[in-house]
This record gives structure tokens, sequence and C-alpha cells, in this order.
């Protein structure tokens, strides 16, 4: 709503509504004496439509309030008696004209920044409705895991075959050890060695 009046403040003056500056420029020329005007009125027409036309090509965009008003300061403060240019009169419209531009600039920005974010609440709000090619996928995603074989799990019949006897492992692993070991020749130990040394010379004594 903003937006649309901003633009409409902007809009330029229609033929009649610029016809209307045109004829106050005009009748204050003709008053003063700014330029001679034909007496004849078909070629005073004719005289005034020409000079309208030099102004129109400058003018033509202007909105007509900011024309209109531009118009009568260039007749209040204009200090010649000679006509004034289309680019006296603009310069009275410029400032105005540009905080009219700036103002619907800013306007269309705001709209635009409100637009989007109105837009990703209501993304974020409504979850995205899935496409028929990813529910396709999820349901043959869904059949391949329920083509999977199941394999059965071991569960112990009592709580203590969950833990370890450490009498029957350390049988185990002495009885390992003697199997591994039987085929190697035993190394007496020290005193075992010298038991047997005089074991020896006793018996020769004997002898």
């Amino acid at each position: 709503m903003l937006v649309a009046s901003a633009e409409s403040a902007l809009a330029p003056a229609d033929v009649q509504q610029f016809a209307v500056s045109m004829d106050e420029l005009m009748q204050w020329v003709e008053r003063y004496g700014v330029i001679p005007l034909d007496a004849n009125p078909a070629r005073r027409r004719a005289q005034i439509a020409d000079t309208v036309r030099g102004y129109d090509a400058a003018l033509s965009d202007l909105p007509a309030d900011i024309l209109l008003n531009a118009v009568r300061e260039t007749i209040r403060t204009h200090r010649y008696r000679t006509l004034p240019m289309p680019g006296d009169i603009r310069a009275f419209a410029e400032t105005e004209l540009r905080e009219r531009q700036t103002r619907l600039l800013r306007l269309k920005t705001a709209a635009m920044i409100a637009e989007r974010e109105a837009k990703a609440r209501a993304e974020y709000s409504a979850p995205r409705e899935r496409t028929p090619e990813e529910i396709a996928a999820a349901a043959a995603m869904a059949e391949q895991v329920r083509a999977m074989p199941v394999v059965p799990q071991t569960v112990p019949a009592q709580a203590a075959d969950l833990k370890p006897d450490p009498v029957s492992d350390h049988r185990e692993a002495v009885r390992r050890v003697m199997a591994e070991t039987q085929a190697f020749k035993r190394v007496p130990k020290p005193w075992e060695r010298a038991a047997s040394g005089t074991a020896s010379t006793e018996g020769g004594a004997n002898g």
C-alpha cells in the first residue's frame, strides 16, 4: 500500500496537468511582456504551443504537483525579463523529486526484506512436502531393512556364565604349557646338579 502510494506520487504529469502548469507560465510571460506575442489569435496560439513544446522534453517526467510548484517558484524568483529556461524550472523540482525517489526506494527495500522474512518463516513452520522420488526411496530402504537376515544371539543360561572362572582358566593354561613343552629336554636346576654330583661321589667310594 505504501509502495503504491509512493509510486503514484512519482507518476509524471498527464497532458492536462502539464498544460495547467504551462498555462500559468504563459500567462506570466504575456502579462509582463517577457516575449512579444503575435496579435493574431491563431498565430499567437501557435507561438505559445511552440514555446511549450520546448519545455515538454525537459519537464514531462515531473509529477504534476512538483511541476506546478516549480513553475510558480520560478515565476516568483525570476529576476530578468527573459523567458525562463527549462533548467531553471527543473532546478526547483530536483529536491522534492529526489526525496520522493529515495522514499520509494526505501519502501521497496523494506517491502522486499519483509517478504523474504515472511517466506522464510512460512517455510520453517510448514515442513516441505516430500516428492514422489523421496517417498519411493524411503520405501525401498525400508524394504531392504526388512529383507536383512536375522542372526540369533546366544543368551547364557545362567548369570554366572557371564563371568569367567579364574581357577579353570589357570588349570587350562598349565595343561597347555605342559603339553607344548613336553618334547623339550629338562635342564636340571643348579641345586639338582650339585645333589646329583654328591650322589655319584658317594657311590664311587662305596665301590
